[in-house]
């Protein structure tokens, strides 16, 4: 399945109330990725990819039980990130820790394969997390994140310097200053994400920095509208030995999601609408990728 700019953009989500919920739609992806098996099957030269459509399910969940007064257990579901966690409450702020996992996730075995069928891989991504959240005035709160994640291909028949199975690192900052503007409630947040991908092949590690800044706000009593932007840079470790150059890109995300709650008046219901785009621009057209999409969902909270 392609992977969303959606689960990774929503760092806000640990600023919200952890209300239970279940939310189940369906989306559409129009995508250009050399990387991802939406693209053709079948390449002839190392340029750009082709644009392709796809339909895919948007389902995400989130319940968590109070074990004690200060500890709850939850699991947690955004489109294929799955995490199984735990939070402590303390008088110095909040810890969470837990395990973490990629599902449906695919890659070609070999995407640089010229003039033959390529063929699909399954990935297995499962790693940690531990994060702390802790106010850092009267209107504002922030998290510090470390997440780990050991990444293996089924079958990755690349050439030993782009191996691909690896170790994933990710340290982030979130913060969220809360307003109030035009009576109602907005949150300004600012993210900055740093990535450290090892793989067995140098010429796919990599570095990452990102930064995110968006705002969350309520337009009313029912609607909520969430706009946020990142922009990121990648440079790989090692000269790639197929194009003779190292790939460095410069990566922009945008997302806009409306929500709305209780339509017609159903109690502890909701729908929302999300729209996004992605692109990374590298020094090689090869290793250049867009994605735009749209969601729909409708869920209820429990």
């Amino acid at each position: 399945m392609k992977k969303l700019l959606l689960p990774v953009i929503l760092t806000c989500t640990l600023f919200a109330s952890e209300e239970n919920f279940f939310e189940l739609g369906a989306g559409y992806i129009n995508s250009k990725d050399n990387f991802s098996t939406n693209s053709n099957k079948k390449i002839t030269s190392f340029s750009s990819s082709e644009s392709e459509n796809k339909a895919i399910p948007n389902i995400n969940t989130y319940y968590g039980k109070n074990l004690s007064e200060n500890i709850k257990a939850y699991f947690q579901l955004e489109q294929t990130d799955l995490k199984i966690g735990t939070k402590l409450n303390t008088t110095i702020g909040d810890f969470y820790f837990g395990v973490k996992s990629k599902l449906l996730e695919e890659e070609w075995e070999n995407p640089f394969l010229l003039n033959q069928d390529r063929k699909e891989t399954d990935i297995n991504e499962n790693g940690l997390f531990l994060a702390y959240e802790f106010n850092t005035s009267d209107y504002s709160s922030a998290i510090i994140k470390y997440e780990y994640s050991k990444r293996e291909y089924d079958i990755d028949n690349t050439i030993e310097d782009l191996k691909r199975n690896g170790n994933r690192n990710l340290f982030s900052l979130n913060h969220a200053l809360s307003l109030n503007i035009l009576d109602e409630e907005t949150l300004l947040l600012t993210n900055m994400i740093f990535e450290n991908y090892s793989a067995d092949g140098k010429a796919s590690s990599y570095d990452s920095l990102a930064l995110e800044l968006g705002f969350s706000k309520d337009l009313n009593s029912k609607t909520n509208l969430t706009v946020l932007t990142n922009i990121s840079k990648k440079q790989y470790d090692k000269t790639n030995p197929i194009f003779n150059e190292k790939i460095e890109s410069n990566n922009f995300k945008i997302l806009t999601k409306i929500e709305y709650k209780e339509p017609f008046n159903f109690t502890d219901t909701y729908i929302n609408f999300t729209i996004g785009q992605e692109s990374l621009n590298a020094n090689n057209e090869f290793y250049d990728a867009k994605s735009n999409f749209a969601l729909f969902g409708i869920g209820y909270k429990f």
